[in-house]
């Protein structure tokens, strides 16, 4: 892949997680946010619907946390 837009070679140049796992975690917020209600919820409640609703997807309880964790920058 040789033709690499700024913006692709920026997030690989911070390590940052692959776009696509961004877009999903973003994709369960927006989901829980417009299915509850905005401010409905504490912070923690919907990290922790977002947890259950990866915890769903994928097998890998700890590896979800910690993508949910680097995704945050906070420890889940």
């Amino acid at each position: 892949m040789k033709n690499i837009s700024p913006f692709m070679r920026r997030r690989k140049a911070n390590n940052q997680m692959p776009l696509a796992k961004e877009l999903i975690i973003n994709t369960f917020f927006k989901s829980i946010r417009d299915t509850i209600g905005e401010d409905r919820l504490t912070h923690d409640e919907e990290i922790i619907l977002v947890l259950e609703c990866m915890n769903t997807v994928w097998d890998d309880e700890e590896l979800n946390a910690e993508t949910l964790s680097e995704y945050l920058g906070i420890q889940v």
